[in-house]
Parts: structure tokens; sequence; C-alpha cells
């Protein structure tokens, strides 16, 4: 994300993360998600897809991602030490209990799946 958001200013991600916001409970919606009212899992939706499958290979896949990886990575975003001025302004207004949600919602669906290797 890096790549794309380094010619952008402060107002055009601000813009960005609006428009993202004003559609994605539309997309969510649309797509018939059984848990729409994780409304700040419809604001990811814009970026990593309906049903945490990325709509691009820039940005990962959330679906099917270890819980505990996800909430530690929201966490790093909120707290500046994991670096990324995108998710920096989308993770930052998350409360602890939406990092949880969004942890256990992405965790549990269907998407990466884990090898092991016995």
């Amino acid at each position: 994300m890096q790549a794309q958001a380094s010619s952008m200013s402060d107002q055009d991600m601000q813009d960005l993360a609006a428009y993202f916001s004003s559609i994605a409970n539309d997309t969510v919606a649309a797509g018939g998600s059984e848990t729409a009212g994780i409304e700040a899992a419809s604001t990811c939706v814009a970026c990593h897809g309906q049903n945490g499958i990325s709509v691009s290979p820039n940005w990962p896949t959330l679906a099917g991602q270890h819980q505990d990886y996800l909430k530690h990575s929201l966490n790093q975003y909120r707290d500046g030490t994991r670096k990324n001025a995108v998710m920096a302004q989308m993770a930052a207004p998350l409360t602890d209990d939406e990092v949880a949600a969004l942890a256990r919602y992405f965790s549990g669906l269907e998407g990466l799946e884990t090898t092991v290797v016995e």
C-alpha cells in the first residue's frame, strides 16, 4: 500500500477513506453477508474484498488469516509501530472491541489455508 499512498496528500487519503466508507455498507449488504452489522468490516471490503478476499494483489486477503495475527497487526497500525499511511488512518478510530470483532470475523471466513507439516 505504501507505493499507492506515497503520492497522496493527507487530504487525499481522508477523502478516499470517506468515499470507501460511504460505499462499503452497500457493498457488504449487496453480497448478502450475515455480518453486515459489523460496520468496521464494511469499510475493509473496499480494499480487502468482499468476504475478505482481496480485490488486488497489492492488498492482503484477510479471510482465514489467524485471529491473533489480525489483532496484532491492527493494534500495530493503531499505535504506529507498523507503518502504513492508509492503514494507520483506517485503524486509528477502532476500539479494542472492534479490533477483536474484526479479527474474529475475518479469521472465521474461508480463504487462506495453513499447511500442517507432519
